[in-house]
Protein backbone atom coordinates (compact mmCIF):
# COMPACT_ATOMS: atom_id res chain seq x y z
CA UNK A 1 0.00 0.00 0.00
CA UNK A 2 1.33 3.40 -0.95
CA UNK A 3 1.29 6.44 1.35
CA UNK A 4 -1.06 8.16 -1.11
CA UNK A 5 -3.55 5.27 -1.02
CA UNK A 6 -3.48 5.23 2.77
CA UNK A 7 -4.24 8.94 2.92
CA UNK A 8 -7.05 8.54 0.37
CA UNK A 9 -8.61 5.74 2.43
CA UNK A 10 -8.42 7.79 5.62
CA UNK A 11 -9.94 10.83 3.90
CA UNK A 12 -12.73 8.69 2.42
CA UNK A 13 -13.48 7.37 5.89
CA UNK A 14 -13.59 10.97 7.12
CA UNK A 15 -11.45 10.28 10.18
CA UNK A 16 -8.33 11.75 11.74
CA UNK A 17 -4.92 10.07 11.84
CA UNK A 18 -5.50 9.28 15.53
CA UNK A 19 -8.90 7.74 14.78
CA UNK A 20 -7.42 5.59 12.02
CA UNK A 21 -4.66 4.36 14.33
CA UNK A 22 -7.27 3.41 16.94
CA UNK A 23 -9.49 1.78 14.29
CA UNK A 24 -6.74 -0.61 13.20
CA UNK A 25 -5.70 -1.40 16.78
CA UNK A 26 -2.43 0.50 17.13
CA UNK A 27 -1.21 0.56 20.73
CA UNK A 28 0.28 3.44 22.66
CA UNK A 29 -0.64 6.76 24.22
CA UNK A 30 -3.66 8.31 22.53
CA UNK A 31 -1.97 11.71 22.21
CA UNK A 32 0.81 10.10 20.12
CA UNK A 33 -1.37 7.78 18.03
CA UNK A 34 -1.41 10.07 15.00
CA UNK A 35 2.38 9.80 14.61
CA UNK A 36 2.23 6.25 13.21
CA UNK A 37 -0.27 7.22 10.53
CA UNK A 38 1.49 10.53 9.85
CA UNK A 39 4.77 8.70 9.20
CA UNK A 40 3.02 6.16 6.95
CA UNK A 41 1.27 8.89 4.96
CA UNK A 42 4.55 10.77 4.49
CA UNK A 43 6.34 7.60 3.42
CA UNK A 44 9.03 7.94 6.08
CA UNK A 45 8.03 4.62 7.65
CA UNK A 46 6.73 1.61 5.73
CA UNK A 47 3.20 0.50 6.58
CA UNK A 48 3.50 -2.89 8.34
CA UNK A 49 2.03 -5.78 6.35
CA UNK A 50 -0.82 -6.64 8.76
CA UNK A 51 -1.87 -2.99 8.98
CA UNK A 52 -1.75 -2.63 5.19
CA UNK A 53 -3.92 -5.76 4.74
CA UNK A 54 -6.43 -4.51 7.30
CA UNK A 55 -6.59 -1.11 5.60
CA UNK A 56 -7.23 -2.75 2.21
CA UNK A 57 -10.03 -4.77 3.80
CA UNK A 58 -11.51 -1.62 5.35
CA UNK A 59 -11.31 0.15 1.98
CA UNK A 60 -13.52 -2.58 0.46
CA UNK A 61 -16.28 -1.41 2.76
CA UNK A 62 -16.41 1.96 1.00
CA UNK A 63 -18.64 0.94 -1.91
CA UNK A 64 -20.05 4.34 -2.82
CA UNK A 65 -16.90 6.41 -2.43
CA UNK A 66 -14.53 7.79 -5.00
CA UNK A 67 -12.16 4.89 -4.23
CA UNK A 68 -14.71 2.27 -5.17
CA UNK A 69 -16.03 4.22 -8.13
CA UNK A 70 -12.68 3.64 -9.84
CA UNK A 71 -13.43 -0.08 -9.70
CA UNK A 72 -16.00 -1.30 -12.23
CA UNK A 73 -19.12 -2.78 -10.69
CA UNK A 74 -18.99 -5.89 -12.89
CA UNK A 75 -16.64 -7.53 -15.39
CA UNK A 76 -16.87 -10.55 -17.66
CA UNK A 77 -14.31 -13.30 -17.96
CA UNK A 78 -14.31 -15.74 -20.86
CA UNK A 79 -10.82 -17.05 -21.37
CA UNK A 80 -10.16 -18.36 -17.83
CA UNK A 81 -13.09 -20.75 -17.73
CA UNK A 82 -14.93 -23.28 -19.86
CA UNK A 83 -17.99 -21.01 -19.60
CA UNK A 84 -18.46 -17.24 -19.67
CA UNK A 85 -18.51 -15.68 -16.22
CA UNK A 86 -19.76 -12.43 -14.79
CA UNK A 87 -17.92 -11.21 -11.71
CA UNK A 88 -19.46 -8.54 -9.48
CA UNK A 89 -16.64 -6.54 -7.85
CA UNK A 90 -18.82 -4.39 -5.58
CA UNK A 91 -20.43 -5.73 -2.44
CA UNK A 92 -22.19 -8.06 -2.32
CA UNK A 93 -19.68 -9.71 -4.62
CA UNK A 94 -20.38 -12.89 -6.58
CA UNK A 95 -19.40 -14.98 -9.58
CA UNK A 96 -22.22 -15.79 -12.01
CA UNK A 97 -22.50 -18.15 -14.94
CA UNK A 98 -23.24 -15.71 -17.77
CA UNK A 99 -25.17 -18.30 -19.79
CA UNK A 100 -27.54 -19.59 -17.09
CA UNK A 101 -27.63 -16.25 -15.20
CA UNK A 102 -27.28 -18.13 -11.93
CA UNK A 103 -24.76 -17.24 -9.21
CA UNK A 104 -22.02 -19.83 -8.86
CA UNK A 105 -20.51 -18.40 -5.69
CA UNK A 106 -21.43 -15.54 -3.36
CA UNK A 107 -18.30 -13.94 -1.92
CA UNK A 108 -20.30 -11.66 0.39
CA UNK A 109 -23.83 -12.49 1.44
CA UNK A 110 -26.51 -9.97 0.42
CA UNK A 111 -28.18 -8.08 3.27
CA UNK A 112 -31.57 -9.68 2.56
CA UNK A 113 -33.67 -11.23 -0.22
CA UNK A 114 -34.50 -7.79 -1.63
CA UNK A 115 -30.80 -6.88 -1.85
CA UNK A 116 -30.08 -10.24 -3.50
CA UNK A 117 -32.82 -9.71 -6.10
CA UNK A 118 -31.59 -6.16 -6.80
CA UNK A 119 -27.98 -7.14 -7.50
CA UNK A 120 -29.01 -10.14 -9.61
CA UNK A 121 -31.28 -7.86 -11.68
CA UNK A 122 -28.33 -5.45 -12.12
CA UNK A 123 -26.21 -8.36 -13.34
CA UNK A 124 -28.82 -9.46 -15.88
CA UNK A 125 -29.17 -5.86 -17.13
CA UNK A 126 -25.38 -5.62 -17.43
CA UNK A 127 -25.28 -8.74 -19.60
CA UNK A 128 -28.24 -7.61 -21.72
CA UNK A 129 -26.92 -4.10 -22.27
Amino acid sequence: MTPERLKRIRKELGISQTELALLIGRKGKKKNMHKNVYDWEKGTVEIPGPSAKLLEYIAQGLPMTALALKLPRMVTADEQSDRPLLIRLWRPRFIMDATTLEPIQWIDQPDDDEDKARVLDEAREFLDG
